[in-house]
């Protein structure tokens, strides 16, 4: 905030004119910018997992340095994954509704997704506007698709073959105090500073901070809100719904992308590029309409679906199947053909190939996927305003209801449990990840 923030109150402090201002343009691209890194840094993180370092290795005995073969050699073997993950990036940013509801509402900056929410606000809801303000953002994902298959058509990114290998770190060199400068710039303007920020609203009796010294006095601080918000019997059901959710969104998603994307990748079926585009339209569709659309679908079927956890995990990986799928697909490039045809020699059959061959070798991009896919279902809020009910409130719903209340201290305590969960969450899925690159490279040769 420009007049309350922290960093704008410490300047105020030390006679600085000037304030950040996130209200504005400017502000918007800059949070989406933190946002989504950790998007690309996914899919490039299991990308360099399953690189084979020989390659490396070779431009270094050849004397190419560190910064001509990181240009030369690991950039272009891990394009898949860097254009997945700009792409992925830019198409979920066009169906967000919460980061421009809060910041560019009061900027008075619209964009597509809060004017459609504001349609469906709208007495009658004008649901088919919406819809149709939907296919805007289908037809831009279907470009971005076609434009992203043109770019990697006749190139080949195979880096896992049937040669065994063992990943290692490469030396920088004095390159690797950069590195480490702009690293632990990320992680203290992403990371420590919003961490920082969310503690002190959340410990804090009024947020109100007139003077840096008030923002060190202790008495200003206790656990009101979380007895507050733990008082709330919504509180744990919420909890329990969303990881429930999560998990039956991120197995269920999880193993229907990697079936979509091996028969896309390591198929020969006819109109499987057809399959890839159809897949990946659904990531431009705001949540708000994909819950109208399976209110819609549901609501009036008998089965008793709607009101359940299942149809929020439904549209949940109807929502985020294209994040799995573009995840898989850099680990699917990465593996050599030979490795498949050598077991179907010996042998094997399809599944039997997948299972000793195909999955073991995915295994970081697999565990990647799911973990993702289990995040962003916990995140999820568009699709879930539409599909829950009181018994299967979730955590973004319930976030959102603090936040509309004007309890600033609640709403900051129940984001630091959220955000308390999903780091548990990520680091888990990073020790299988890399527990699996570990024992998956050097088992085939």
């Amino acid at each position: 905030s420009p007049k309350s923030g922290l960093i704008n109150t410490i300047m105020r402090w030390a006679g600085l004119d000037w304030r950040i201002d996130l209200y504005s343009m400017a502000g918007l691209i800059l949070v989406f910018g933190m946002y989504y890194a950790p998007y690309v840094y996914m899919f490039t993180a299991s990308a360099l997992r399953n690189m084979d370092p020989s390659l490396e290795e070779a431009a270094e005995i050849a004397g190419v340095g560190p910064v001509r073969t990181l240009f030369t050699i690991t950039f272009p073997l891990i394009a898949p994954a860097i254009i997945s993950g700009m792409l992925l990036s830019f198409i979920v940013m066009l169906g967000i509704y919460g980061i421009p509801a809060v910041l560019g509402t009061s900027a008075n900056i619209p964009v597509l997704t809060t004017y459609i929410f504001q349609l469906t606000n709208w007495s009658p809801p004008l649901y088919s506007t919406a819809a149709a303000v939907a296919l805007i953002l289908m037809v831009v994902t279907g470009v971005l698709v076609v434009l992203q298959q043109r770019v990697l058509a006749g190139k080949s990114f195979i880096t896992v073959a049937g040669k065994a290998f063992r990943p290692r770190a490469l030396n920088l060199g004095p390159w690797r105090w950069l590195t480490l400068a702009l690293a632990l710039a990320y992680i203290f303007i992403v990371v420590v500073l919003p961490t920082l920020a969310l503690i002190v609203a959340a410990f804090r009796r009024f947020l109100f901070i007139p003077t840096v010294a008030s923002l060190f006095d202790l008495r200003q601080y206790s656990l009101v809100h979380f007895y507050a918000i733990f008082d709330n019997p919504l509180t744990l059901r919420s909890i329990w719904n969303t990881m429930e959710v999560g998990l039956i969104t991120a197995v269920a998603g999880g193993a229907l992308a990697f079936a979509i994307g091996y028969t896309v990748h390591r198929g020969n079926a006819p109109g499987r590029r057809g399959i890839d585009l159809i897949a990946t339209l659904p990531v431009a569709i705001p949540g708000l309409v994909i819950g109208v659309a399976y209110l819609w679908a549901w609501i009036g079927l008998p089965g008793g679906l709607y009101g359940t956890i299942w149809i929020l995990a439904l549209a949940f990986i109807a929502r985020y199947l294209p994040d799995t799928m573009k995840t898989l697909s850099t680990s699917f490039l990465q593996i050599h053909r030979e490795l498949e045809e050598a077991a179907w020699i010996c042998g094997r059959g399809l599944i039997g190939t997948i299972r000793t061959i195909v999955l073991p070798l995915a295994r970081p991009g697999t565990i990647a996927a799911m973990t993702l896919l289990f995040i962003l279902a916990i995140r999820e809020l568009g699709s879930s305003l539409f599909l829950y009910t009181s018994n299967t409130m979730v955590m973004a719903v319930l976030l959102l209801d603090y936040y509309e209340g004007g309890n600033t201290g609640k709403t900051a305590a129940f984001s630091l449990v959220q955000t308390a969960l999903l780091a548990v969450l990520i680091g888990f899925g990073n020790w299988l990840s890399s527990g699996g690159a570990k024992e998956s490279v050097a088992r085939v040769g």
